[in-house]
């Protein structure tokens, strides 16, 4: 066995002289070489200077005792007590390849450490340095393949190469390259780049800069993604944009790239994307789509697809088929478009097909907002199967004093449509304790037009009805009621109001503005026979009123009627009563100043009456009243119906005192039967039995039949 150990070391000694010094001829032609005694020192590896010379040298030595070979410069050494060694070369003078620890490889470079060198050199052995410039493989099963400054600390860690990099995890860290990378957790990986930290157990960095991935099992790329110690199982990439990205959460997927995302789901047989979905610079998301146009975009050509489908499958419960939420004072929680915007659907007794909700306190927010550009689409579409319970096919809340639970735009905001001749097309239910009203109608601005107040009454022009129905006009030219019978013929009723209380007003009419040409009730009719305004009080006793006006304007109308027909028989206004202390029309102007009209007619026929009264029975058929002015006053010519067919006052009923600026007569007959007429220029006197007793002509001379006497 000596003998056999020590042909073998002989072998190998005559092979390593050959391989270096070119002496593969002598190995393989067989020649033997001798030990060498005064060729050189102890532990030098002879070679041939010439063909039959033997020579020894510092920069290449073998130590039987302890099989360590060290090889390169004189200096490179192999610590004491570490065995199985190799230093192939490398080395200069400060600059020594050392192995502190048992079976440790150094191929050669320059300043090269393996082994830890805290004297026990079994705790870092099996290390590997490739080459290099102050590399160091410190921990047990270590490598550092080469490279300038880098470290392999841990057991089986590994660096690749680069600069500056170190493998520090208590076991298998690595480093592929690059500079300044540290893998520091246990299992921990980086491939490259710069500046990169893998801190957390079986974390990984495949490049990229300035990138942490302090959690375990983490994942960090691109350029400077920092995940925190906290969040393990956090993947997270950054773009080029040079700031911080930071995880937020454990077992996050987290992307930054500000140049938008994108992920293809179907190719067609030439490779090109068929389905995508995308992610915008601007935060849109596409499904199907590469242009999306709303945050959430989903798109199919599908005869039978659904751009965005949301089952709640709970068969009870609050559940959301779609849920959308919105925080802007105008923005839309759930918006949809097409023929059917959006379509929600919901199989639980007590589910809801959509629900929308704003959480914003103030602005005109909207739960749900649905919008269809088709000519038979539905912005929003609901639609409950079952068959029992509270179901609802679009529910909408909103907690905002001024919010809108459901908001419906277009040529019908919103539908209410019956299934059956039994069921409610729009039902509006107050609450337990209502105190606002039930319905409002409201302008651009958001003010009142008209409500249906808590206990059913309807407000026109006021939010504050106090009658079933309540219309107000606060224009100065405004109308509080009108009423347009559209038909030409007929006895048609533009208004008609009734009423059987002794006391009621069968119509009503109140404007409160108190100047311009207002109207308390304006009736209107086409018809040659019809009327505009007709008002009956059925009650054959009591003061009743079968139309009633009142203005408060200093120059208002408390009933205005009008009639556009050119020709015929029409009537600005007419009344009618039963009652034998009744009044067809009654016409009262509170104001105590100004040119108020208890009663205001106007017509625009030629052959019209603005206001005509007519006593069938041989009364009175009209009968004007004032407690102190004028009952009577004349705004134009006061006329008879034909000529000389009528008188102005008679026996027992004459005018007090007549005054006139110009009076013209035609012949002026006094009681007793005299007159005077008009002759040439002058007048002529005519005495009852008909003959003309003077004349008084245009130069002031008078002429006389009889003479003058004076006697008196």
């Amino acid at each position: 066995m000596k003998n056999e150990n020590s042909n073998r070391r002989g072998f190998i000694r005559r092979l390593v002289g050959l391989a270096a010094f070119g002496g593969l001829a002598g190995l393989l032609f067989g020649q033997k070489s001798e030990k060498v005694s005064a060729a050189g020192a102890a532990n030098q590896i002879a070679y041939y200077t010439a063909p039959d010379t033997l020579a020894g040298s510092e920069n290449l030595k073998w130590y039987d005792s302890s099989r360590n070979f060290v090889a390169g410069w004189n200096q490179n050494v192999v610590a004491s007590g570490a065995v199985g060694a190799t230093i192939s070369g490398g080395g200069f003078v400060g600059n020594t390849n050392r192995i502190t620890d048992d079976y440790g490889t150094i191929g050669g470079g320059y300043n090269n450490q393996v082994g830890n060198g805290d004297g026990y050199p079994f705790n870092a052995a099996y290390a590997t340095v490739g080459g290099g410039n102050s590399n160091m493989a410190r921990g047990m099963y270590a490598t550092v393949g080469g490279g300038n400054y880098n470290q392999a600390t841990g057991t089986t860690a590994t660096v690749g190469g680069g600069d500056h990099n170190t493998a520090a995890g208590i076991v298998n860290a690595t480093v592929g390259g690059g500079c300044a990378n540290s893998a520091a957790g246990d299992n921990a990986t980086i491939s490259g780049g710069n500046n990169n930290l893998a801190n957390g157990s079986y974390s990984a960095v495949p490049g990229g800069g300035w990138n942490v991935a302090a959690g375990d099992y983490s994942f960090a790329a691109g350029r400077r993604a920092k995940i925190n110690a906290a969040h393990d199982g956090t993947f997270l990439y950054a773009d080029q944009s040079d700031y911080d990205f930071n995880s937020s959460a454990v077992n996050e997927f987290a992307v930054r790239a500000t140049g938008g995302a994108r992920f293809v789901t179907e190719i067609d047989g030439s490779g090109n994307p068929t389905k995508t979905i995308v992610m915008t610079p601007a935060g849109d998301l596409g499904v199907g789509t590469a242009t999306p146009t709303a945050c959430v975009h989903g798109e199919t050509s599908s005869t039978s697809g659904t751009g965005v489908y949301g089952y709640a499958t709970a068969g009870t419960g609050t559940t959301y088929g779609v849920y959308g939420k919105s925080e802007s004072t105008s923005g839309t929680g759930v918006y949809g478009t097409g023929e059917n915007g959006v379509n929600g659907t919901s199989g639980s007794t007590s589910g809801t097909g959509i629900y929308g909700k704003a959480y914003a306190g103030t602005g005109n927010t909207y739960g749900v907002y649905g919008e269809s550009a088709s000519t038979d689409g539905k912005g929003v579409y609901g639609y409950t199967p079952a068959s029992t319970g509270n179901t609802y096919g679009i529910f909408g809340g909103s907690n905002s004093a001024s919010g809108t639970g459901v908001c419906g735009q277009g040529a019908i905001g919103v539908m209410g449509q019956s299934g059956d001749a039994a069921s409610k097309a729009l039902v509006a239910r107050g609450f337990s304790s209502q105190a606002a009203n039930l319905q409002e109608w409201q302008n651009d601005t958001g003010t009142a037009l008209s409500v249906v107040d808590k206990d059913g009454k309807l407000g026109v022009g006021t939010t504050t009805p106090f009658a079933s129905v309540h219309a107000i006009a606060a224009s100065t030219s405004g109308v509080g009621v009108q009423g347009y019978a559209s038909a030409a013929t007929g006895a048609a009723i533009g208004v008609y109001g009734s009423s059987a209380s002794t006391s009621g007003r069968g119509l009503y009419g109140y404007v409160n503005a108190t100047t311009g040409p207002t109207l308390g009730v304006y009736g209107r009719s086409d018809s040659t026979s019809g009327t505009g305004t007709q008002g009956h009080a059925t009650a054959t006793s009591g003061t009743t009123t079968g139309v009633y006006g009142r203005s408060d304007s200093t120059s208002g109308r408390g009933v205005f009627g009008s009639v556009t027909a050119t020709s015929g028989g029409t009537l600005g206004a007419y009344g009618q009563v039963s009652s034998t202390s009744g009044i067809g029309v009654y016409g009262y102007a509170g104001a105590a100043t100004g040119t108020t009209r208890g009663i205001y007619g106007r017509s625009v026929s030629p052959d019209g009456k603005a206001v005509e009264g007519f006593a069938s029975g041989g009364g009175i058929g009209g009968r004007f009243r004032s407690d102190t002015g004028p009952a009577v006053e004349a705004q134009g010519d006061m006329l008879p119906s034909s000529d000389n067919a009528y008188n102005c006052g008679k026996d027992g009923r004459r005018w007090k005192l007549l005054r006139a600026v110009t009076v013209t007569p035609g012949d002026l007959v006094f009681e007793n039967g005299a007159r005077v007429t008009e002759e040439a220029e002058g007048f002529a006197f005519v005495n009852p039995q008909g003959r003309k007793i003077a004349v008084l002509d245009s130069e002031g001379n008078l002429r006389i039949k009889g003479r003058i006497i004076q006697d008196l």
